[in-house]
């Protein structure tokens, strides 16, 4: 929370910036997107800089280069004005942000409804770090900025498996319906699982 709390202070200091917190990893994990920050650091915060590019679930290899190479697991977790997404999503996303336009321009009338459902109905699926974060990197370097998150255990909750990994790490070991411990094995698919926690 630190590092959230850091970027919330830099993005009411310099309102331009969205701020994408990256944290360092502890091992080569193929199933994550990563970050790799760029050499030049911004003079909006202490560690803080541009961003090179993005990798989408690398194979292990290349995720150790990765690593090597400074890169870092892309949380996510991002601070901004919202004033200054939505001009970036105008810019470089206008379709969608024209879409939700029309949402805004309904919103507490008797057509809020209708307009909602029939936006959605024609919305086609975006891929928000393809289609927003990079162009961003590679067209407005400056205007977004990595702030490297060191020393923290980080898992991406997708699965029930990462779930139990984290919870066997912290020392919280599920038991599967109530009885009997943690092998440390998944006995059901991710979808099926059921646990409570000691």
């Amino acid at each position: 929370m630190n590092h959230a709390n850091l970027a919330c202070l830099t993005v009411r200091r310099d309102p331009s910036r969205l701020i994408l917190l990256g944290v360092q990893p502890d091992r080569d994990e193929p199933e994550y997107g990563y970050i790799l920050p760029s050499k030049n650091p911004v003079n909006i915060g202490p560690i803080m800089s541009e961003i090179s590019w993005f990798i989408e679930k690398p194979d292990y290899r290349t995720a150790r280069r990765l690593i090597q190479a400074g890169g870092l697991w892309n949380t996510m977790i991002m601070a901004f004005q919202t004033r200054t997404m939505l001009h970036w999503v105008s810019r470089l996303a206008p379709t969608l942000y024209r879409q939700f336009q029309q949402i805004y321009d309904v919103i507490g009338t008797s057509q809020e409804n209708k307009v909602v459902r029939d936006t959605y109905q024609r919305l086609t699926l975006n891929n928000f770090s393809k289609e927003f974060l990079e162009p961003m990197v590679k067209n407005y370097p400056s205007s977004l900025v990595v702030l490297p998150v060191r020393e923290i255990l980080w898992s991406d909750w997708g699965t029930a498996s990462r779930i139990i990994e984290v919870l066997d790490t912290i020392g919280k070991v599920p038991r599967w319906n109530g009885s009997g411990k943690s092998t440390g094995k998944k006995s059901r698919p991710d979808n099926e699982l059921s646990a409570s926690f000691a």
